[in-house]
C-alpha cells in the first residue's frame, strides 16, 4: 500500500525527521470533490489508484504517524 501511494504521488509522501532520525510520516491523496464521499473511499488499505486525481481540489490524508517515543514534542 504504501509503495504504491509513493509511486503515484511522491509529493503527498512526507517524512518526519528529529536529527538523523525518521520518527514519522504522512501520506496524502488529491481528490476531485464529492460533497458527501462515500464509506468505501475510507476503507483501511485503499488503493490510492481509485480516488487520486492530480488536478481534484481536496486533499485526503490517509495515514499519518509519529514514533510514540517521539510524540508530544511538536515534531508533528
Amino acid at each position: 500500500v504504501y509503495t504504491r501511494r509513493i509511486t503515484t504521488f511522491a509529493q503527498g509522501s512526507l517524512l518526519a525527521y528529529k536529527g538523523q532520525v525518521c520518527v514519522g510520516c504522512l501520506f496524502s491523496e488529491i481528490w476531485a470533490y464529492h460533497p458527501v464521499p462515500s464509506a468505501e473511499y475510507f476503507l483501511l488499505n485503499h488503493s490510492i489508484d481509485d480516488r487520486h486525481q492530480i488536478d481534484g481540489s481536496e486533499i485526503y490524508i490517509s495515514s499519518m504517524t509519529i514514533n510514540q517515543d517521539f510524540r508530544g514534542q511538536g515534531i508533528g
